[in-house]
């Protein structure tokens, strides 16, 4: 999926009234991780961090579930 395909299904999530886990963990972290990839491609590093520190805990404390190799490149 592109960049403006996912950029559009976030605008849908983010607009509806829809509610569950997955919408729940889209408006939460796949928000900010999507303005992150465009920020980093921007070369706004700073901005970066700033997005994605907040999520850190979130994500390494079970909001989302994976692997333990997926997981951990966001504890380091």
């Amino acid at each position: 999926m592109g960049l403006c395909d996912t950029a559009c299904c976030l605008s849908v999530l983010m607009s509806s009234s829809a509610e569950g886990s997955n919408v729940k963990v889209a408006k939460r972290v796949g928000l900010p991780l999507f303005n992150a990839l465009i920020d980093y491609n921007s070369e706004k590093f700073e901005s970066v961090v700033d997005r994605l520190l907040p999520l850190k805990y979130e994500i390494t404390d079970g909001l989302l579930s994976g692997s333990r190799a997926q997981v951990k490149h966001f504890s380091l």
